[in-house]
């Protein structure tokens, strides 16, 4: 089913949002036009040479958008702390902050295919109280605050309700860090044969809000940071889905689905909860 609420009646709920004076439609605004233009540019603009060639243009559009970003959100809502994308602050994270990054998936933005995304979060007290990933491809704004649901253009997400992993569509993204590539490799080795498809199809928090939104299954992912995760994380929560963030030997695995596949998952990966 699917539950359409007003505009009004969805700001008056935000009382943690309202005691930090943050506007999630603003915020929704601001990330929408930020990563059009983003978008425009890279759909005309077809990039040559290596990936080398590539870097320091895609680099520059992510530099400019973070300096919009954080200009944008500090005037349209005070000082409020910033942990850049590329690395944590110095020390404990902030009591509260914003987490944006300009362009996930910056494979596919530098190669001008769809699939990437922008993700913007507010988090406070530790919990992430605001998440938004947005396609710009697909003109898709998905959204969540905290215990209120979350929504693709307003419109309520629930999660896939399959309980069988036979039956299952499932994502995951291969990580970059050397040292947890050959775990994230025999995960696949393990959970490909279980599963009816396996894809590795676009951004960490796209793939998450598709979770979401019930057109997967399932996502997995070995990670060292739980930051650019957390955007999608709370859209699959707040679907009444289920993720784990598990720690081992160094290594993090975060796990999304809803709330049968997803210890099935962990044991195939060999990790529980």
């Amino acid at each position: 089913m699917t539950i359409h609420l007003s505009a009004d009646l969805f700001q008056s709920r935000h009382s943690v949002l309202d005691s930090l004076g943050v506007s999630p439609f603003r915020c929704e605004s601001l990330l929408r036009e930020i990563t059009d233009q983003l978008y425009w540019e890279i759909s005309r603009r077809r990039l040559q040479g290596g990936i080398a060639g590539r870097l320091p243009y895609c680099q520059s559009k992510q530099q400019w958008a973070a300096k919009v970003m954080q200009a944008s959100l500090t005037q349209a809502f005070g000082p409020i702390a910033w942990v850049d994308a590329e690395g944590a602050s110095d020390g404990e994270p902030p009591r509260t902050y914003w987490y944006y990054q300009a362009i996930e998936g910056l494979e596919h933005f530098s190669q001008s295919m769809p699939m990437w995304s922008a993700s913007l979060v507010l988090v406070h007290q530790g919990q992430t109280v605001l998440a938004l990933v947005y396609d710009p491809a697909a003109q898709e704004m998905f959204s969540a605050v905290r215990e209120e649901g979350a929504f693709c253009s307003h419109e309520q997400l629930q999660i896939g309700d399959k309980t069988q992993l036979a039956d299952a569509v499932v994502a995951t993204c291969l990580p970059e860090q050397p040292a947890l590539l050959h775990t994230a490799l025999q995960g696949v080795a393990e959970l490909a044969p279980a599963v009816h498809r396996l894809r590795m199809m676009a951004s960490t928090s796209l793939q998450l809000a598709y979770v979401a939104c019930g057109r997967l299954d399932g996502y997995w992912q070995h990670t060292g940071s739980y930051n650019p995760c957390r955007a999608g994380a709370l859209l699959v929560e707040e679907a009444t889905g289920y993720v784990s963030y598990l720690h081992r030997q160094g290594q993090a695995l975060l796990v999304a689905s809803n709330r049968v596949l997803s210890p099935l998952f962990n044991a195939l990966l060999g990790w529980s909860c």
